[in-house]
């Protein structure tokens, strides 16, 4: 049988003035059904900048990887509040016009091809508008290297069921 202190969550997991306004946490992942979507421009943003992201020196990453990103980036985002949806959003929509501008083309970033798309990353990182990117890309990280074989090139365990140990 549970009890209150069950449902209390830690407080640095949420604050108390969340919680005062009836707010809960989500579940655990997979227990939280779809909320929205994200649109399909942010949604090809995001994967445009993820396959910049991820590139090598020796090309792009495989496009399993970028399909696995690009999928679990939905279900993330059909999942989440619809005030997270509108900020990552309003960031793929920043990255989309912002980029293309700091290596002289015009917008939309997702139709650029990969070098110069990696080189207007580069240069929007190096402005004040950049920390713009730090969410975005953190999110594009955690997904990447969820994928079993991206894991292992990174040095990390992956069992046989192709979870992370």
């Amino acid at each position: 049988m549970a009890s209150d202190a069950d449902e209390q969550p830690h407080p640095l997991v949420a604050l108390p003035s969340i919680l005062a306004r009836g707010n809960r946490l989500p579940g655990p992942a997979g227990e939280r059904r779809p909320t929205g979507a994200f649109s399909a421009r942010s949604t090809r943003t995001m994967t445009a900048m993820a396959e910049a992201l991820f590139a090598s020196d020796d090309g792009p990453c495989p496009p399993d990887r970028i399909a696995y990103v690009e999928r679990e980036l939905k279900d993330l985002m059909s999942r989440a509040a619809p005030r997270g949806r509108f900020m990552f959003s309003l960031g793929a929509f920043a990255v989309s016009v912002i980029a293309p501008l700091l290596v002289w083309r015009l917008p939309p970033f997702a139709r650029m091809p990969l070098p110069l798309r990696i080189e207007a990353l580069r240069r929007m990182e190096a402005r004040p508008i950049g920390a713009a990117l730090i969410a975005l890309r953190a999110i594009l990280c955690l997904l990447y290297y969820e994928h079993p074989d991206a894991a292992r090139e990174a040095g990390i365990r992956v069992g046989a069921k192709g979870r992370i140990e």
